[in-house]
């Protein structure tokens, strides 16, 4: 008996509802990738089959995700009913390492990445203009989601500054953000226009511009 292999158990099954779901289904059956004895499997088994199982899931997935929507909070909009799977997606494929529940926050743009927008991503799991737009918004949301990072240890971050970075948008990213911040699905129909945003700590607080391409200057980088 391995107390720590129980704990790992218990806790993939609070973590991720998809596990819980099937111990109840299949018992331990469903345990069988943990080195259990038998009557820690019994244990655990009873744990997914009681009625508070699914409120310690819940609870679980929301201080998950609560991280995630503060970094990528236009984003979740974006996806809309994508939302859920891409969260499944990223919540069954690692448990965090510690109980800050970090690295789901690093984890996300991969996971729209390889779910949503690669060339291969299910079909139909959103539909365009919503993938253009997400393209640009994920980029943006990623770049200033790095700039918070990199001054989290500093002495002073109140008054941390950072070198300019740039982001390109294919629409223009006001009236992006203009209907993403009231949390609505901006319209379908934008027409092309080419933006850049440039994204920089001053004083501790992010600011931005935007730029038309014909008016902005070329970015350094991106």
């Amino acid at each position: 008996m391995s107390l720590a292999t129980f704990q790992a158990a218990l806790c993939a099954m609070t973590l991720d509802a998809g596990v819980a779901a099937q111990v109840r289904r299949e018992g331990e059956l469903a345990l069988a990738r943990w080195q259990l004895t038998a009557l820690e499997q019994r244990r655990l088994v009873a744990v997914a089959r009681q009625a508070g199982m699914a409120l310690n899931c819940t609870l679980a997935r929301a201080n998950r995700f609560a991280a995630v929507h503060d970094a990528f909070a236009m984003c979740c909009v974006l996806l809309g009913p994508a939302l859920r799977p891409v969260l499944d997606a990223l919540w069954s494929s690692q448990q965090p390492g510690n109980y800050q529940l970090s690295g789901d926050v690093e984890r996300f743009a991969a996971t729209v990445t390889a779910h949503v927008l690669a060339t291969d991503a299910p079909v139909g799991l959103l539909g365009e203009p919503q993938r253009a737009y997400l393209r640009d918004v994920l980029a943006y949301e990623t770049q200033a989601y790095s700039l918070a990072l990199s001054v989290r240890h500093d002495p002073d971050p109140e008054h941390a500054n950072s070198p300019a970075t740039w982001v390109d948008f294919a629409h223009d990213p006001q009236l992006l953000f203009e209907a993403l911040q009231r949390f609505v699905q901006p319209p379908a129909d934008l027409p092309l226009a080419p933006h850049r945003v440039r994204l920089a700590l001053r004083n501790g607080e992010l600011e931005t511009a935007v730029f038309g391409v014909q008016d902005g200057p070329a970015p350094a980088s991106r």
